[in-house]
């Protein structure tokens, strides 16, 4: 990148406007570009949407789905259910790099490219986790599953891409400690709520209800919270 000129760089992209290529033309030449930094509290806000997915994620697997299989299918076929709601993951997970690449291909509008994946993501999560909680049959429970899958692979890599697009190049070491933070934080707090289940201080349905909770709260701070920063080369396009 730092051999083009901008000339070259104009030719790479020809919808830039000329302030844009100015200040590609100043990481080009080497020279050092500050970009204005971003309040912590506004980092904070935006690394904390990570808690929520490993809160849900350890409850449901950890807890949550061992005991509704138990209570749907019994404890001769619970294995055997559980190895298809692993696989099931497995085979969604390795669909990340297709749901991050529509991402990018996504048109830009006023909403941006990367909200609508973490919005449909985190709504079909919530639906989804409301289907598991009353489910009671099996092919109803893994339709459920199924959508959760869809859905998380679909919010995760979108905003993924929040720490390199949103945050400030000098901010982004700062940004990542937050981020491994909150995943230890909702570890945490995922082990904690497993242990309220499991001895029933907490009922199955009212820990369902809380992931419920914890994904719509995803879905708005995803919209709300991926607002558009001053760009390095193209600040008219929103994430």
């Amino acid at each position: 990148v730092r051999d083009l000129n901008a000339g070259s760089a104009a030719s790479f992209r020809t919808d830039w406007d000329a302030d844009t290529l100015a200040r590609l033309q100043k990481v080009t030449d080497g020279s050092v570009v500050t970009e204005p930094d971003q309040p912590v509290w506004w980092i904070v806000f935006q690394m904390s949407w990570w808690a929520p997915q490993w809160i849900t994620g350890g409850l449901l697997v950890g807890i949550l789905i061992p005991f509704r299989l138990l209570d749907i299918v019994g404890e001769e076929k619970k294995t055997d259910a559980l190895a298809l709601i692993t696989v099931l993951n497995t085979a969604v997970n390795l669909c990340g790099p297709l749901f991050g690449g529509a991402s990018d291909a996504m048109p830009y509008s006023w909403i941006g490219r990367r909200r609508p994946f973490v919005l449909t993501g985190m709504l079909s999560g919530a639906v989804s986790i409301y289907i598991m909680c009353y489910a009671h049959s099996y092919g109803l429970f893994f339709v459920g599953w199924a959508l959760f899958c869809i859905g998380n692979n679909c919010a995760q890599p979108a905003y993924s891409c929040l720490l390199p697009e949103l945050v400030p190049i000098q901010q982004r070491g700062l940004a990542s400690g937050i981020f491994v933070f909150f995943q230890v934080f909702g570890a945490l707090v995922s082990s904690g709520l497993g242990l309220l289940v499991g001895q029933g201080t907490i009922a199955d349905d009212d820990a369902y209800w809380i992931l419920i909770g914890l994904a719509l709260y995803s879905a708005l701070a995803g919209c709300v919270g991926m607002g558009q920063r001053p760009g390095l080369l193209s600040p008219e396009r929103p994430p």
